[in-house]
């Protein structure tokens, strides 16, 4: 039996997602040894001795929320009382991640609908709009809109087409902190079997690409560093961070 499911089926785990973040989290143990692998075969034999240790995971709708305040801490980012932009907002990680650091309103968009968590939707603190592209905001009353800091989730899209719709999002002095997912800015050709990123050039490649760029956009020196958490398919992640000039 598959580790996340054994966690469903035997650890009252509510669903397979939620168990493949905990295990992400490096909270599931055989014997003191953290399991790592979704797909860990779990035998009869083990089923006493795999433990669940407890820990906050509850505190966020999502394991981007996880990441986020990894990167905030890493950087030493204060959003208290500051106005931001959430692009990728998809269940509201990241929202949520901001909100309990006391910022002062979310403003977020996703071109998906029916994700946004209740907690988040619920939430007067929070502006949210479904089915946006940010290649539309052009023509979206958010174009009159300026934030004090913008964060960024995206997917299936290199970071490289969004983040010039967002420069001019930034008010002077503001910051932003994009998440880079390294499988979707490079070509299938740098992906093994399993769609990891592989090859330590391809990482830095994709580093110096999104450095440059973000640099001349928001005309600022960038800080580029590896996010505390996977993406779910096991690929390293990264953050790119800035304040606008």
């Amino acid at each position: 039996m598959r580790l996340d499911q054994f966690l469903v089926q035997h650890k009252k785990i509510e669903s397979r997602t939620k168990a493949q973040d905990l295990i992400a989290q490096g909270l599931v143990q055989f014997k003191n040894k953290v399991l790592t692998k979704s797909s860990f075969d779990v035998t009869e034999d083990m089923f006493s001795e795999i433990t669940i240790t407890e820990n906050n995971l509850s505190q966020f709708v999502s394991r981007a929320g996880f990441k986020l305040s990894g990167a905030l801490d890493y950087v030493k980012q204060q959003v208290a009382g500051l106005t931001v932009l959430d692009v990728g907002q998809s269940t509201g990680g990241f929202t949520d991640a901001l909100l309990q650091r006391q910022a002062k309103h979310v403003t977020g968009l996703d071109v998906g609908s029916v994700q946004l968590h209740e907690k988040i939707k619920s939430d007067t603190r929070v502006t949210y709009f479904e089915n946006l592209n940010v290649k539309d905001i052009a023509s979206h009353s958010l174009a009159n809109e300026r934030f004090d800091g913008v964060v960024c989730d995206v997917s299936f899209i290199s970071l490289t087409k969004v983040v010039t719709f967002l420069e001019p999002l930034l008010k002077p002095q503001g910051f932003f902190l994009f998440l880079v997912k390294p499988q979707f800015e490079c070509g299938p050709q740098a992906l093994d079997k399993n769609g990891i990123v592989s090859d330590a050039k391809v990482y830095d490649a994709i580093q110096v690409n999104i450095t440059s760029l973000c640099e001349q956009l928001f005309q600022c020196e960038c800080k580029y560093f590896e996010s505390s958490i996977t993406g779910k398919d096991g690929n390293k992640e990264f953050f790119i961070y800035g304040r606008k000039k």
